[in-house]
């Protein structure tokens, strides 16, 4: 909802009346409290809370405002590598963000206008929407959060502030600034008033991430003498270290003209600059499903139930003519090089003719853009051993050589693949909306109208992923790194590793950064006439999106002084949304590498290695009612129901066209003893320009009580029921290609059948202004909420739930705060949830273990008008950990458990900042 202060009374108060919102104030912690509460106190019905951004009194402006949950009602932080990258609503996912009202839109693969764009100075506040009403023409299935910034007119006076922060990372033992300043001026002139704010954020940040993963446990009969008692083995071991470097830049600036009391446009600008070098080094052992085995004389070490516990690993896989049966293993260096830039201007105005007519609108355009390197190399050893126990808190790994680590007479350089993107997008949209004040019989208060479009633009030129074999035993002889360009490879070690929890070996010979940096050298030295060399676009790396959306909608809002339950408020409404999508791209049928002699020549026509172009158009058409009622049950107590549908539109890089067609092919002995190479199965993978926007009904109830002008306690039940969900499945396709036709199995992101999600959320906030002394200034809020859902998807005789859905979330956040310094800290935690439903690479479900994050922050007032704060993140720096399992074989075999699969550790941060305004 908007807010225009130039309204009159009459509609100023239509403006105002309740919507399900939550509304998110920035002005302190304790201030945070008090405005949560009076956002849901009956007697303050704003849908829109009128926040302020300042840095005296915020006890916690983190990096991004993501993680400024605890001002953000009812909200707990998701986590992407260390830092938060949005919010959850309810502990649900998939939670729609918008930037000042308007639709965050970006390039696929790029960098879209969102939290780390806005610095705490910037901030006025966060709007958190769980059932939308008819003039927001699209949700999440979580909810919806509007980021609000700053406008000149946000002040009644001139105004700046300033954020400048030091922060240090454990792991990489770094140092990275952070700056950021505002200026915000008002000024009368003869044509009435003017305001200009401006904003400028710079930010550096490194990171570090250490992983350790096992490939999947495979059962084993061939490992154990009673057929009845097999073991269950990993198929691999994974260990690496991932670092990383952001640095953005942001620009932004808002004009305000008010010419007369009914007469106001806001232009607003916003450029930012994201440039990140990523960096992997790690090391592999991968065999076949059956590959693995005790080395000679020893046996593996198993539980009760034969699983794997510990042992010597040796593996009996094809080696050509090298001699010998020691693992392998695979050493990577990965480098990516991605720079984006998106800018965003947009004109907004509000009129008010008289005291019964408002119009209100806005036009927007943004273009996006982004680049991308991404180039690994691979080098690979054969080790006479390699011992791997599970019975420690984390796995652990060690090998030995010659020297007890490969060298380089040993190690020899294995393949290499590279890939790269130039993206290009834009989007022109508008908004329209007409208010018109009833004030007419049965509780008519007013009506709202109105119209949305948006017409989005995409072009992507992607390389797809270049492998190529430098050498290898089938590509024999091996090209040893000691003689060949020994210069251009390094003796690799993760220093300090896991941060010394885990007892893993390191040292191993990968290719060196400048390798990887400079293309030219990487040409020269690792390109191969029949191997790999770089990769240059063709005509069949293009493709193009275009998605136009027109949407009306119509609401009345209500207003009844008297019902048998007490005063009530509300609104009902209805939109219909259109969207229609035209796309191009192109179809790749691979060409079959065997005997040409002994295949079916139709096989070989249809599967000829040629390209062929694709068009694809697509058009929906939704009408989504929405209905909301709040009841003043008593003078503090309130009563909330909602029924809505919403929709959730498919990401636009989901809808990239594009196939690819393989087969799987088996030889057969003829008659006459000869054999026969035939095609077993077509099969590949698809976009679908055809993805329906997900739908969904939600029903929710609410009863809060405010038992204090600082407290209050709540409880609510939701049901949200999810069709045309998305998700990855496969279905025999029809493909035509050289005059030849076969069916094909396409795996592509498809609409799915219904889902349900229900539950229950329950919170308590309260400042303790009771207690004595000093008591009385603490402050705390804690959300508990239980979910279930049940998707559509049955792996191993089960329905899964959502991806992403724990069971139970909570969330608790305590401060205390005095005229001298302030203190917080912020507690979340969730149970276990389902991250991936089928897992491409392994067959089985993946899912991410329950864990807890504590931040903390102490903030000392160092003037009436600065503060100097100390912050910490991700106290105790916790380990992350997922499982694999269950486990449903092509023969039927179910195998129900779950194995342990990854541990993962982030660079916990402290940061230093001084902030402050005048």
């Amino acid at each position: 909802m908007l807010r225009y202060t130039a309204l009159p009374a009459t509609l100023l108060s239509v403006f105002s009346l309740l919507s399900p919102s939550s509304q998110a104030m920035l002005s302190g912690a304790q201030a945070s409290d008090t405005n949560s509460a009076q956002a849901a106190n009956p007697t303050q019905p704003m849908v829109e809370a009128n926040a302020s951004a300042g840095a005296v009194g915020a006890v916690l402006n983190p990096n991004n405002t993501a993680e400024n949950r605890d001002d953000i009602a009812r909200a707990m932080l998701e986590l992407f590598e260390r830092t938060g990258s949005g919010l959850r609503i309810r502990g649900l996912g998939r939670t729609r963000t918008e930037l000042n009202g308007r639709e965050i839109f970006t390039v696929p693969g790029g960098h879209a206008l969102s939290w780390s764009d806005v610095s705490s100075v910037w901030m006025a506040g966060v709007d958190s929407y769980k059932s939308p009403d008819a003039s927001m023409i699209e949700g999440g299935p979580g909810g919806t959060l509007n980021i609000r910034t700053l406008r000149p007119f946000d002040a009644k006076q001139n105004h700046t502030a300033y954020l400048a922060q030091i922060s240090h990372n454990k792991l990489l033992a770094e140092y990275d600034p952070r700056v950021a300043l505002l200026h915000s001026q008002r000024w009368q002139t003869d044509i009435g008033e003017f305001g200009a704010l401006f904003n400028v954020l710079y930010d550096k940040d490194r990171y570090r991430t250490d992983k350790l993963t096992l490939q999947p446990f495979y059962v084993r009969p061939d490992l154990s003498s009673d057929a009845s008692a097999p073991l269950t083995v990993p198929r691999g071991v994974a260990w690496k270290t991932s670092q990383g470097e952001h640095q953005q830049r942001t620009l932004s600036g808002v004009l305000q003209w008010q010419a007369n009391s009914s007469l106001q446009f806001t232009w607003q600008s916003l450029l930012t600059h994201k440039n990140t070098e990523a960096w992997d080094f790690g090391y592999a052992l991968q065999d076949t499903d059956t590959g693995l085995f005790p080395a000679e004389g020893t046996e593996f070490s198993v539980d009760q139930h034969g699983i794997f516990q510990s042992g010597e690993l040796w593996s009996n896989s094809w080696r050509g003519e090298l001699e010998g049966n020691g693992p392998r293993l695979n050493g990577t260096s990965h480098f990516a090089d991605r720079a984006s830039r998106t800018t965003e201007n947009s004109l907004a105005f509000s009129y008010v003719p008289d005291e019964r007519w408002a119009v209100m609108g806005d036009v927007q355009y943004l273009t996006a853009k982004t680049a991308l390197f991404d180039f690994n190399v691979t080098t690979s050893s054969y080790v006479p051993s390699l011992s791997l126990d599970l019975t420690t808190l984390y796995p652990s790994i060690q090998y030995g050589g010659a020297q007890g680590r490969p060298t380089q007479s040993e190690t020899f350089w294995n393949s290499a693949m590279d890939h790269w993107e130039d993206n290009h997008a834009d989007m022109l949209s508008a908004r329209i909306d007409f208010l018109y004040d009833i004030d007419g019989p049965f509780g008519l208060a007013a009506l709202k109208f109105g119209g949305r479009r948006s017409a989005e633009r995409v072009k992507l030129l992607n390389s797809g992923y270049n492998w190529g074999s430098l050498s290898d035993h089938w590509n024999a002889p091996l090209k040893m790194i000691a003689d060949n360009h020994p210069e251009q490879a390094q003796l690799y070690q993760l220093n300090d590793f896991f941060d010394g929890r885990a007892e893993v070996d390191t040292a191993f010979y990968l290719a060196a950064p400048q390798l990887l940096r400079d293309q030219t050298l990487a040409s020269s030295v690792l390109s191969e006439a029949d191997g790999w060399h770089f990769d240059e676009y063709q005509d069949h790396d293009h493709s193009s999106i275009e998605r136009n959306t027109n949407a009306l909608y119509g609401m009345f809002m209500l207003d009844y002084s008297e019902t048998p339950l007490g005063p009530m408020s509300g609104h009902l409404g209805l939109r219909m949304v259109e969207s229609s999508v035209a796309a191009d791209g192109y179809a790749e049928f691979k060409k079959l590498d065997v005997d040409a002699e002994s295949l079916d020549p139709a096989d070989l026509a249809f599967a000829n290695g040629e390209f062929y172009s694709l068009s694809e158009t697509a058009k929906t058409l939704n009408l989504l009612p929405s209905a909301y009622f709040q009841m003043d049950l008593a003078p503090a107590l309130v009563g909330r129901v909602a029924a809505s549908k919403t929709l959730s539109q498919p990401d636009i890089s989901q809808l990239k066209p594009y196939g690819t067609v393989n087969a799987e092919t088996e030889t057969q002995e003829g008659l006459n003893g000869e054999s026969q190479t035939l095609v077993k199965r077509w099969y590949g993978s698809a976009g679908n320009p055809a993805l329906k926007p997900v739908k969904v009904k939600q029903y929710d109830a609410s009863l809060e009580w405010q038992f204090s002008a600082t407290g209050n306690v709540y409880s609510a039940l939701f049901y949200k029921r999810l069709s045309d969900s998305h998700e990855k499945a496969l279905a025999l396709s029809e493909f035509t290609n050289n005059g030849e036709t076969r069916d094909v199995e396409v795996e592509r992101l498809s609409n799915a059948g219904d889902a349900n999600i229900q539950g229950v959320e329950i919170g308590l906030q309260n400042t303790l202004g009771f207690l004595p002394g000093a008591l009385s200034n603490i402050a705390w809020k804690t959300t508990f909420t239980k979910v279930s859902s049940r998707s559509t998807t049955v792996y191993a005789g089960e329905h899964l739930p959502l991806e992403g859905l724990s069971e139970n979330n909570l969330a608790v956040s305590g401060t205390y705060q005095n005229q001298y310094f302030s203190t917080t800290f912020n507690y979340g935690w969730r149970s276990d949830y389902l991250l991936s439903a089928i897992d491409v690479d392994s067959n089985r479900s993946t899912w991410h273990k329950g864990y807890g994050r504590l931040d903390a922050s102490l903030a000392v007032n160092v003037s009436k008008n600065s503060q100097l704060a100390f912050v910490v993140q991700n106290i105790g720096n916790k380990v992350y950990e997922t499982e694999r399992g269950p486990y449903q074989g092509s023969d039927g075999f179910i195998d129900p458990k779950r194995y342990d699969s990854s541990w993962t550790l982030h660079d916990p941060q402290w940061r230093l900042e001084l902030r402050g305004t005048y």
